[in-house]
């Protein structure tokens, strides 16, 4: 592969878009799409940015040779200043990402994925989900986007209007229902009627969870 290959699979490799890929580098879509056909060479600056940003082995990069990302670490978008609510539910306002290396044997063997592209990470706030989710800990989970459907018993987070939760999500057909549970009994269940699910977006599903040191 050429620099301008190993660019675009590397971008694909982390599942993100062109426009995603060149906010993270202060690029445009265009200057990307650029790099990717070739029509263009990214300068030296560029080159490093996009190996500060996403832990890419220089070597690769920049020569093809070796590991595609250092120590085997990958990219997981964290939004520092924004909070779910293991508990009775906060209120909270769009942040700004930045990117958190996570080992990838964690990813792929603790955490069971065999892809490690459309993760997302959030710090937690709150016991309801104690033991399995400690309170402070950063939960781990897989944008809902990516997979587009609802795993009946998972743990999801979630916002009904302006408030964020974690919760186990279980649907119920029969009563066109959709019930929220929290793993410590302390906490009352709650549910949404169907006429209401246009409250609800769900932000992503429940992988795993680290602390920062």
């Amino acid at each position: 592969m050429n620099i301008a290959e190993r660019l675009r699979f590397l971008r694909e490799t982390l599942g993100v878009t062109q426009e995603e890929f060149g906010k993270k580098i202060g690029r445009t879509k265009g200057a990307i799409s650029a790099y990717e056909k070739g029509e263009r060479k990214p300068d030296k600056t560029t080159l490093m940015l996009i190996e500060k940003v996403f832990n890419v082995n220089p070597q690769w990069l920049e020569k093809g040779y070796g590991e595609i990302f250092l120590s085997k670490y990958i990219p997981v978008e964290y939004y520092e200043d924004f909070s779910l609510s293991a508990g009775y539910g906060i209120g909270n306002e769009d942040s700004a990402k930045m990117i958190l290396q996570v080992s990838e044997d964690f990813v792929r063997e603790r955490l069971g994925k065999l892809r490690v592209d459309g993760l997302i990470s959030f710090p937690i706030l709150g016991n309801s989900m104690h033991p399995t989710i400690p309170d402070g800990s950063i939960g781990i989970f897989i944008d809902y986007k990516k997979e587009g459907f609802l795993l009946d018993g998972e743990i999801y987070a979630f916002r009904i209007d302006d408030t964020f939760y974690v919760k186990r999500i279980f649907k119920d057909p029969k009563n066109k229902k959709l019930k929220f549970v929290s793993d410590n009994d302390k906490y009352e269940t709650f549910l949404l009627e169907e006429s209401e699910l246009d409250r609800l977006f769900i932000i992503g599903r429940y992988l795993g969870h680290i602390f920062l040191k």
